[in-house]
């Protein structure tokens, strides 16, 4: 592995966002996006001291060494306030209880996150681009309200999942998309009880490719 890797995994591992290690760090979030992606290296031996605090590994682990020997003579830390938390696609999204067969993957989480009520969705499709792009992971807390807004998931009769921001007052639901090429939602009258709310949306967490 790079050390952009390296800093990738440590940071999955602690359930941040690039721009919460950014602001551990003290550095842009463009920056934390450079070294992980190998646009900048040779990191300087201050920057390499306060990624490994931010991260809870040694700073050793983020340098030049093989995996192999990482693993047997620096004991590379797992952070103990992370927990890890199913990825479910948004087919499974509007189930009451995630079955073992609906989960893809498990991705971690800080702690207070921990519980049956939360989880990650993988996203597909850019109608939220650039708040959420295609391949994302969105934390979600499952609830069955979310404020005007807010940025929740949604079913639609029954079967069609969205994630959306949504606006409403007592007769009107919009389910609005951040891509402009979208058009909005709308649901007049009774056609509201065709929308149900699967969770809030929380945070997202970007995949670069």
């Amino acid at each position: 592995m790079t050390t952009g890797e390296k800093i990738k995994a440590a940071r999955l591992r602690a359930g941040m966002t690039q721009k919460e290690l950014a602001d551990k760090v003290g550095v842009k979030f463009s920056a934390i996006h450079k070294y992980e992606t190998g646009l900048v290296v040779n990191l300087k031996q201050e920057t390499i001291a306060k990624l490994s605090e931010a991260l809870g590994v040694k700073p050793s682990y983020l340098m030049g060494y093989t995996d192999t020997d990482i693993e047997k003579a620096f004991d590379v830390r797992q952070p103990p306030d992370v927990v890890m938390l199913p990825v479910i696609g948004m087919a499974s999204a509007g189930k009451g209880v995630i079955a073992e067969e609906d989960v893809i993957d498990y991705e971690p989480a800080a702690a207070r996150f921990s519980g049956k009520e939360y989880y990650y969705i993988q996203v597909h499709g850019d109608s939220m681009s650039p708040e959420i792009n295609d391949g994302d992971l969105i934390l979600v807390h499952r609830q069955t309200s979310v404020d005007s807004g807010d940025i929740g998931v949604f079913l639609v009769d029954g079967e069609n999942g969205y994630v959306k921001r949504v606006t409403y007052d007592a007769e009107n639901i919009i389910l609005k998309s951040t891509n402009p090429y979208y058009p909005p939602m709308h649901f007049v009258g009774r056609d509201v009880l065709r929308v149900y709310v699967v969770g809030k949306v929380l945070r997202s967490i970007r995949r670069f490719s």
